[in-house]
């Protein structure tokens, strides 16, 4: 596919054919076969925040809204009761503080990225990119480091 007919395509559609090529290609790969850069390809995946890419599935997936109607309404009550387990070991883990949420400001669509060159300890870098990776694949390292950083300043904030 070339770019002017991905272009055309309707956003779900994109993502239907991007996660299509996912399976035989990489995000970097496919963003060079329709000749976008990296980062604005991913960029215009996201869809303004419509989606999100899942590392762990390596697909895209539409970011739910919390609104639910009446028709819902049954099937939620149904899926509450259905899961009322696992939901209540999330909660468990929320009051624990195991469980991650990142600040909003991090997915912020008015958000502007700056690159930020650091030095820091090779050991600390390589503790925390591995913690990283083996608990929170489906963050980036990026927006976790952003989270480390509000979470310090509220800490330490005098």
């Amino acid at each position: 596919m070339d770019r002017e007919k991905f272009l055309a395509l309707v956003p779900a559609r994109k993502i239907e054919e991007v996660n299509d090529m996912l399976k035989r290609s990489t995000l970097k790969e496919i963003a060079n076969m329709l000749g976008y850069a990296y980062s604005t390809f991913t960029t215009e995946m996201r869809n303004g925040g419509e989606y999100q890419y899942n590392k762990k599935n390596k697909q895209y997936v539409r970011v739910e809204s919390m609104g639910i109607d009446s028709k819902e309404e049954g099937e939620v009550s149904v899926f509450i009761k259905e899961n009322m387990e696992s939901l209540k070991h999330l909660i468990e883990r929320y009051k624990s503080n195991q469980l991650l949420l990142l600040d909003g400001r991090i997915y912020s669509n008015r958000a502007k990225f700056e690159s930020k060159t650091i030095k820091m300890n090779e050991e600390v870098y390589e503790t925390f990119s591995n913690f990283c990776k083996e608990n929170y694949p489906q963050f980036k390292t990026q927006d976790l480091i952003a989270q480390a950083l509000l979470d310090f300043t509220r800490k330490y904030r005098r």
